[in-house]
């Protein structure tokens, strides 16, 4: 009988699909989800400047929103939720992590003794939390370039690397295509984002977060302009989204640096 053999390890059950030890290392890891989360949102965020009601008089530097984070966070939420459906089918409707993650650990025995997909889960519990805890302590040197065609594993890799090779499934990718695919990424997650501050402030969040030098003096012609549009906060301060200043950027350069 296929319940009889622990999904994960291959170990014999007494008719569950994982056997007792896969099941309490299982448990002990959706258990840390809390504090992966809370590190993973910390680094995702970073003090990004969001647009508060009327805006501030005067602007603070926005600081660059990890993107790569970010999606990972999205990512992270989604398969909480994904889990919990597996405990109780109703819970696909339900978008409050929190409450995924309590419906899950506590419905796990009955998973593990009775789901289908319990081996996958389990194994894929232990995935998701290494990419999570990756992107919290990167290895040295290196940063994320995207995210590996063949598994899914955030590549990281270091400046002048032409082609990365996962660690995971062995595929190896052209750093340039990864980039490429993940920039396209950040457009669609930054539709609706804005950030507020000088046009020089605005400036140094655009390069931190796209790595092209932009100076003040060229974002204050953008605006002047009508290349990029944007709301006076007063005191020249300006609020503009993440979109137009991406939109701006990859127009035609012209003689204002």
């Amino acid at each position: 009988m296929s319940g009889s053999i622990c999904q994960s390890c291959k170990a014999k059950t007494g008719g569950a699909r994982l056997c007792d030890k896969c099941t309490s290392e299982w448990r002990r890891e959706l258990e840390s989800i809390p504090g992966v989360r809370a590190a993973l949102q910390s680094k995702a965020m970073r003090q990004a400047s969001r647009p508060q009601g009327g805006g501030p008089r005067k602007g603070t530097p926005p600081q660059p929103v990890d993107w790569t984070a970010s999606m990972q966070l999205e990512e992270l939420d989604l398969w909480v939720r994904w889990l919990a459906t597996l405990a109780d089918e109703r819970m696909w409707c339900v978008h409050d992590w929190r409450r995924c993650l309590a419906v899950a650990v506590t419905g796990l025995d009955r998973i593990a003794a009775k789901s289908h997909e319990a081996g996958y889960a389990r194994d894929s519990t232990h995935s998701m939390l290494a990419r999570c805890e990756r992107l919290c302590d990167p290895p040295a040197e290196r940063r994320p370039v995207g995210d590996c065609p063949g598994c899914g594993q955030t590549l990281f890799a270091c400046a002048g690397d032409a082609t990365v090779r996962c660690r995971v499934c062995g595929t190896v990718s052209l750093v340039s295509v990864l980039e490429e695919s993940r920039a396209e990424r950040i457009r669609e997650e930054t539709a609706w984002h804005e950030v507020s501050g000088t046009p020089a402030q605005i400036a140094r969040w655009l390069s931190a977060m796209t790595g092209v030098h932009v100076t003040g003096r060229r974002v204050r012609v953008w605006i002047h302009r009508g290349k990029l549009a944007g709301d006076s906060l007063g005191d020249g301060v300006y609020r503009v989204s993440c979109r137009a200043l991406l939109d701006a950027l990859d127009t035609p350069l012209d003689r204002t640096r």
